[in-house]
């Protein structure tokens, strides 16, 4: 995987994709879904060959500008707060 490309995804893209994700889950109990979300995560965390702390670290980057949380992960965590 591109380090770069990763560190400077869009964060539109980057959006809809956490929306798919979430969508699918809702399906689930919310045990089972926390453990799935852990489950894909370290799988791909492993399979690309970053360590989990720096996926952490480089994505709570991108969440976060100078101002607070950008608006691509307001509207995930307020699906996650209001749906799940």
């Amino acid at each position: 995987m591109n380090r770069d490309l990763f560190n400077n995804a869009n964060l539109k893209d980057v959006g809809i994709a956490a929306m798919s994700v979430i969508d699918r889950l809702q399906l689930h109990q919310p045990h089972v879904q926390m453990a799935a979300a852990a489950v894909v995560f370290l799988g791909l965390s492993e399979h690309w060959g970053i360590p989990a702390q720096d996926v952490f670290t480089a994505v709570k980057n991108m969440i976060n500008d100078g101002e607070g949380k950008r608006p691509e992960y307001t509207a995930v965590r307020e699906y996650i707060r209001h749906e799940l």
